[in-house]
């Protein structure tokens, strides 16, 4: 009997192990599939909260209206102000309004710049808007030194409220666009530029007399949106179609959440199976 007992307990904690193993398993495929499909926001701000803390103002006057971030002239034509940012390779989402009630005012979005000791001094990357052309702009020191890498034209974008995402890759692929949601769009810019690929702050500039409006800023460290890639083609009909090259850094665009569902689904199918094999058992 005793040998018995002995057979039938440590099929007991046999049938324990497997259960528990059973449910591990289950647990680490859906926290596998969670975490692929969702990306890492590194920092964010809407100002719904009614001020700007963990940004600094070097010059001018900004507030907070609305719930978004605004300069307003009152005895300087140039107001700056940024926040810490150390994103190189990502996503970097934020909304706009420009108004254009001055033909000397414009904006800088420099979102991805090294600061030096001078309060002028940046070392990096940023878009400029003036009146309705974007620039792709880099800054190599002093304020004299922004050069335009790429500019467009985008006569719908002027005094209203723009959505904007800038992409960069390991290879310092730069895509711009405006106004889109969706994980495949095509840039407005595109610019590869390997000078800096550090970065200190995020820096918004108003220049001139007007208001410049900024909100939903959202600084990731994956990049959410891929252009699609070209359609092969043949140049004769007994070819065979070119290689398709690869987009960005090769990353692909988030999960979809069909698969979280589909997955979650035989997880807890593989789980409930087991549990019934070891009740019959």
């Amino acid at each position: 009997m005793s040998i018995i007992s002995s057979l039938q307990g440590g099929e007991k904690v046999k049938h324990r192990v497997l259960k528990v193993m059973s449910y591990i398993i289950g647990l680490i495929f859906l926290l596998t599939l969670i975490s692929s499909s969702t990306a890492a926001v590194v920092w964010s701000d809407n100002f719904d909260d009614g001020n700007y803390n963990g940004w600094t103002v070097a010059t001018g006057d900004w507030r907070v209206t609305d719930g978004y971030l605004e300069s307003y002239y009152v005895d300087t034509a140039l107001a700056r102000m940024w926040h810490p940012s150390t994103v190189v390779e990502g996503t970097w989402s934020f909304d706009v309004h420009f108004e254009t009630t001055s033909e000397t005012l414009e904006a800088d979005y420099m979102f991805m710049v090294n600061g030096s000791e001078g309060p002028d001094d940046y070392y990096g990357y940023g878009l400029r808007l003036s009146g309705s052309s974007f620039y792709f702009v880099r800054q190599s020191g002093g304020f004299n030194t922004l050069v335009s890498l790429a500019f467009t034209i985008v006569e719908d974008i002027v005094d209203t409220w723009t959505h904007v995402d800038i992409t960069r890759n390991s290879a310092s692929e730069f895509n711009v666009f405006f106004n889109e949601t969706s994980s495949e769009a095509e840039p407005v810019l595109s610019v590869t530029d390997t000078t800096y690929d550090y970065s200190e702050r995020f820096v918004v500039n108003a220049i001139g007399i007007g208001i410049c409006m900024v909100d939903n800023i959202t600084v990731n460290d994956q990049i959410l949106i891929t252009p699609p890639e070209p359609t092969p083609t043949t140049t004769t009909p007994t070819e065979t179609p070119s290689e398709t090259p690869t987009t960005g850094d090769g990353t692909p665009p988030p999960i979809d959440s069909t698969l979280l569902i589909v997955g979650g689904g035989v997880a807890a199918v593989v789980i409930i199976g087991a549990v019934v094999c070891l009740k019959r058992r």
